[in-house]
C-alpha cells in the first residue's frame, strides 16, 4: 500500500503534507506542487466517491452529456441549424414544379411573409426571419423536444401536409416519421417524373431526423438513469 495517497486513486492530497521529494517529482508534471489543484480544479466541487478513477470518468462523460442535453431557451436557434443544413444555400430554379426557392424557401411563400425581392438575392437572415414567422404559425413552439423540430421540418417542406401528420400520428415522433416517409414514397411512385429524384433525398432527411430523436433519447436515458451502485467510496485500507 502506497504511504502517500495517489490523487486519482484515492482523494485530494493535502500540498503541505508533501515531503521535499514528492514536491520535486511534481515539478516535472504540469508546474510542481499545483498540478493537484490543476487536475481537480475542472472537475470541483468532487465528493469523495468521485476521486477514484471510475467516479472521475463517469462524473466527466456525464457533465458532456449534460451540456449536449442542454437546449436553447428558444428551441427555434437550435432547430433552424437543423433545417438549414438540410435545405441549403443554394438557388433551385424550379423546386417541385412550385417555383424558384433558395434555403428552402420558395419565392411564392417568401411573397407571401413580405419579401419583395429577387428570391436568388435573398440572404440568410431574411429567410432565418421568414421561418421564425412559421415557426409561430405551424404550432411547433408549443410543442416538446424532438417532435418540435420533426414537426417545424415537416412545416418547411409542406404546411398541409405537416398539419395532416401531427393529427394522425397523434404526437408520436415514430408514427409521424414513418407517415412522412411514406407519402414521399407514395409522391415518387405516383409523379414519377416529377418526384422521383427527390426521394433518396427526402429519405437521407428522414434518417438524419430519426438520428437526432434517438440521439436525444439516448442522452434522456443516461440523464435519467439511478445511480450506479458500483460507485462506492474506497477505504484507505483498500
Amino acid at each position: 500500500m502506497l504511504e502517500r495517497p495517489n490523487p486519482i486513486f484515492n482523494k485530494p492530497v493535502d500540498p503541505s503534507e508533501d515531503t521535499a521529494q514528492n514536491k520535486k517529482a511534481n515539478k516535472g508534471i504540469a508546474g510542481g506542487e499545483t498540478f493537484d489543484k490543476m487536475l481537480f480544479s475542472s472537475l470541483a466541487p468532487i465528493k469523495p466517491e468521485e476521486t477514484t478513477v471510475t467516479g472521475i470518468v463517469d462524473r466527466i462523460i456525464n457533465q458532456n452529456i449534460q451540456a449536449e442535453a442542454r437546449k436553447p431557451a428558444d428551441a427555434f436557434d437550435g432547430i433552424i441549424k437543423v433545417v438549414f443544413k438540410h435545405e441549403g444555400h443554394r438557388l433551385v430554379k424550379n423546386d417541385g414544379g412550385k417555383g424558384a426557392s433558395r434555403f428552402g424557401i420558395l419565392e411564392s411563400t417568401a411573397r407571401q411573409y413580405g419579401y419583395k425581392g429577387d428570391i436568388k438575392n435573398i440572404s440568410q437572415a431574411e429567410v432565418e426571419g421568414i421561418y421564425r414567422k412559421m415557426w409561430e404559425k405551424s404550432g411547433a413552439a408549443s410543442l416538446p423536444y424532438p417532435l418540435s423540430l420533426v414537426h417545424f421540418d415537416t412545416y418547411v417542406n409542406s404546411p398541409g401536409a405537416a398539419k395532416k401528420l401531427l393529427e394522425k400520428s397523434g404526437g408520436d415522433i415514430d408514427t409521424y416519421l414513418q407517415l412522412r416517409e411514406k407519402r414521399y414514397r407514395r409522391l415518387a411512385e405516383l409523379r414519377p417524373e416529377r418526384y422521383g429524384k427527390y426521394l433518396k433525398g427526402w429519405t437521407n432527411r428522414i434518417n438524419s431526423l430519426r438520428a437526432s430523436v434517438n440521439e436525444h433519447r439516448m442522452i434522456a436515458s443516461v440523464l435519467n438513469a439511478p445511480p450506479n451502485p458500483a460507485f462506492k467510496i474506497e477505504s484507505k485500507d483498500a
